[in-house]
This record gives structure tokens, C-alpha cells and sequence, in this order.
């Protein structure tokens, strides 16, 4: 039995980042009207690298993603067949020199979690307020996140 066998679905999504971190992945997610827009371009044709994989929920072929990588996604039951292709059910975001995962686009689940602009906006808001000593806020509160 493999490691990956063993290893919570929480786990696996955790290696699987750490994998995309090691092949220096980034992605800034955009609104899901962008979002439709670029993939519409690219209509038809297979994800090319990682981030038309795990960035813009783009179907791929199997060799397209490092086998490590693969066995995580198929043992978490992470990846959806498209006609000959797969697609992967979940994206990652970077902010902030980290990685984090969300749902695949498009985000029409009823518990779907997706990063956007206003994630990134409510990020920067956050360190601005944060790094200043004697700033304008002395408490910052979300409401409705």
C-alpha cells in the first residue's frame, strides 16, 4: 500500500500544494467573467502546463502533471473526467508567497470556495492595517465573510 494511500484528503491537498510550491506555481485568481472569458479562448485545447491545471480548471492530459502529483488527485478523488481528458476539482491561489486551494472553476456548487479580486483587496487591507503601528483602525471586523 503507498503512502498516498494512507494520507487524509487533507493531507493530500496539503502535498499536492507543497508539489506545486516546488515547481514554483503561481496564480492570481481573476472574476469569474475573466475567468470564462480566457478559458472561451482557449476552447478545445488541453491545459498546457500546471497553472492551465490548478489555475484555470483547464481539462488536461494525465502526462501534463508530475506522477506524485497525479496519485494525489486520483486517491482524493480530486479529478473528473472530461471526454478523454481530466479535469481537476480544485484550484490553488497564491497570496502572499503562500498557496491556497478552492474550487475549481467555475464555482457552481452551493458550497463552492473561491478566491477573486476582492479576496486579494480584503488581503491588502488586512497588511496595510496590520503593519501600521498608530494606523486609522483600531479594529477591523468582516462582516458577511
Amino acid at each position: 500500500m503507498s503512502d498516498h494511500q494512507n494520507t487524509s484528503p487533507e493531507n493530500k491537498l496539503l502535498a499536492i500544494g507543497r508539489l506545486l510550491q516546488a515547481a514554483d506555481y503561481h496564480f492570481t485568481c481573476v472574476t469569474p467573467e475573466t475567468h470564462r472569458r480566457v478559458n472561451a479562448r482557449e476552447a478545445g485545447r488541453p491545459a498546457r502546463d500546471l497553472r492551465d491545471v490548478f489555475g484555470w480548471s483547464r481539462p488536461f492530459r494525465p502526462d501534463i502533471v508530475p506522477r506524485d502529483m497525479w496519485t494525489l488527485l486520483e486517491t482524493a478523488d480530486l479529478l473528473e473526467p472530461v471526454g478523454e481528458l481530466w479535469r481537476s476539482r480544485v484550484r490553488y491561489s497564491s497570496l502572499g508567497g503562500q498557496l491556497f486551494v478552492h474550487s475549481a472553476f467555475p464555482t457552481v456548487q452551493a458550497d463552492a470556495v473561491f478566491f477573486g479580486p476582492d479576496t486579494y483587496r480584503f488581503a491588502t487591507l488586512i497588511e496595510r492595517t496590520l503593519s501600521r503601528r498608530q494606523g486609522p483602525f483600531q479594529h477591523v471586523v468582516d462582516i458577511g465573510c
